[in-house]
């Protein structure tokens, strides 16, 4: 009987070891860098696409026109960009955004799968996946500002894009683990082909 009892105790110890091993190795790899790269990038993915979608809805409802152009004799436009109605567009988005900042950790939550595998040897996507809920936090920062970006287009002609540039900053919360998130977002607004002069006030944006 002692030698069984003794049997069965090395048995034990043993198993329990090898579970202390892989408790080690896999709470190693989910506090691992390559996990909150996976996080936090399905974190900005999902941010950009409610963020976007709300604001896109919001500048749409407002019936606005940024170029007013004109053609002279010669046939060269000439464009001029309409500031007050482009702050205003501005000023709706950072209302848009204060309204978000406050729902945003009610409706922007998902759900992440992280193969486990991927726990042991980051890179290699075999075996079922985790499926981790994770929590978002309302904004902590946000903010918009307009932004131009001006390629030559042809002969004497200018493609302008004006379009809003969004961050944000939040929090990601998982079992045992938060990272914090900084998102940019770029939302355009509007897309223009002028010949002849740009209007200086792009070049500031």
């Amino acid at each position: 009987v002692n030698v069984f009892v003794k049997k069965c105790k090395k048995k034990l110890i043993f198993v329990l070891f090898l579970f202390v091993i892989i408790s080690c190795f896999v709470l190693n790899g989910y506090f691992s860098k390559a996990v909150k790269t996976i996080i936090i990038t399905n974190a900005k993915i999902e941010s950009e696409s409610y963020i976007e979608t709300l604001i896109t809805e919001e500048i749409n409802s407002y019936n606005y026109v940024l170029f007013n152009k004109e053609s002279n004799e010669n046939g060269v436009t000439q464009a001029s960009f309409d500031m007050v109605k482009a702050n205003i567009l501005v000023g709706k988005v950072m209302k848009k955004l204060r309204t978000i900042s406050t729902e945003f950790n009610t409706d922007c939550n998902f759900e992440v799968k992280i193969p486990v595998s991927y726990l042991f040897l980051p890179t290699s996507y075999i075996f079922p996946n985790i499926k981790l809920n994770v929590d978002c936090s309302e904004l902590s920062y946000y903010d918009c500002n307009l932004k131009s970006n001006i390629k030559e287009y042809g002969i004497n002609s200018s493609l302008i894009t004006i379009y809003i540039d969004v961050e944000i900053a939040f929090q990601v919360v998982v079992p045992m683990m938060f990272e914090s998130v900084n998102n940019k977002i770029e939302i355009p607004i509007a897309m223009e082909i002028i010949n002849g002069e740009v209007p200086e006030v792009l070049l500031n944006l």
